[in-house]
């Protein structure tokens, strides 16, 4: 930009380097080099990314298992085999590298890491392998293993070749007899039921339905699962078909009401006005006033708000600013 002339210095990786705009440089060595140019004005001067030069034909690997886009199971033992041809030479055993990385949505985690296999047959193969895991991190949503075989000729020039391998998964369905539903906990992840899950065929999860639901007044006690377990929590390995969970309740009626600790009890029984009225008998009422009556309807031992207004205490809330913080609990 200041109009100052520009020099051009190459670095073409062979320790050779060169000058000006357009250069020529002929490799006497077969192998990958790295070029890089740097072009400055005696002020400033830039890199540009380098440039990958190959001099000699890269040698071929070609996988032969597993196949690409082949189905696993958890549990399976995946074998790995692979060969190469090299045009310059010949391909020992050291000079393949297996990398096998688990792919999950976007992201990816190492598996395997330029791991050198075992001779086998055919002659000229290297092989390896590994099992799928049937716990810990899942298959769910997109996931898979991308397996890698890079092999690297004595010139230094590499070849690689690709394949990927998929879950074999069905859907598991978790539901409950409890209206409005559950809080499940799908291996120790808060799932909100009913919901389904694809799973891999042969994985163990771990599902935990709550003890004790209240729904819509009532209290549920968990009773059952609908493949049998009488225990909340089981463990589940996934068969090759599509299966439904559903936990069974109990509902033993109106939700008790709690009377140990009590501080404000408020019941709804007014009918009509602008108060709610703390009927608990415990030291000073925490009455209840509601700053806009037209916006809430009283019903049967019940209020429901229709549009936004303030319900606020007459006093100070002292009984319960001192009770809550002596027991560190408060049950609504």
């Amino acid at each position: 930009p200041e109009g100052q002339p520009l020099t051009f210095d190459w670095d073409f990786g062979d320790g050779s380097q060169g000058t000006g705009a357009s250069v020529a440089h002929t490799y006497t060595t077969k192998g990958t080099y790295n070029v890089v140019l740097r072009v400055s004005d005696d002020l400033r001067t830039s890199t540009a990314d380098p440039i990958v030069i190959e001099v000699g034909a890269p040698p071929v690997p070609s996988i032969a298992e597993p196949a690409d886009n082949a189905l696993f199971r958890a549990g399976d033992l995946i074998q790995l085999r692979g060969s190469g041809t090299d045009a310059d030479g010949v391909l020992t055993n050291d000079a393949f590298r297996w990398t096998v990385r688990f792919t999950h949505n976007e992201h990816v985690h190492p598996y395997i890491t330029n791991a050198i296999g075992t001779p086998c047959a055919p002659a000229g193969s290297t092989c390896l392998s590994f099992t799928i895991p049937s716990s810990g991190h899942d298959f769910s949503e997109d996931t898979g293993y991308e397996i890698r075989l890079d092999v690297t000729d004595t010139d230094g020039n590499t070849g690689t070749d690709v394949v990927s391998i998929v879950p074999d998964k069905v859907d598991l369905t978790f539901n409950s007899n409890v209206p409005g539903g559950i809080t499940f906990s799908l291996d120790q992840i808060p799932r909100t039921g009913p919901f389904i899950y694809d799973a891999l065929i042969g994985f163990q999860h771990t599902i935990s339905a709550p003890a004790t639901v209240t729904s819509g007044g009532d209290l549920y006690v968990f009773d059952s699962w609908s493949n049998g377990p009488a225990t909340a929590t089981q463990t589940i390995t996934v068969s090759a078909v599509d299966e439904t969970f559903t936990a069974s309740y109990v509902n033993t009626g109106p939700t008790p009401r709690v009377t140990a600790g009590l501080q404000a009890l408020y019941t709804f029984d007014t009918g009509s006005g602008s108060t709610v009225f703390d009927i608990s008998g415990v030291g000073t009422p925490i009455d209840l006033t509601i700053a806009d009556p037209a916006n809430v309807s009283w019903g049967a031992g019940s209020l429901s708000v229709n549009a936004s207004t303030l319900i606020t205490s007459t006093g100070a809330a002292t009984k319960l600013n001192t009770a809550i913080p002596a027991s560190n609990a408060i049950t609504l």
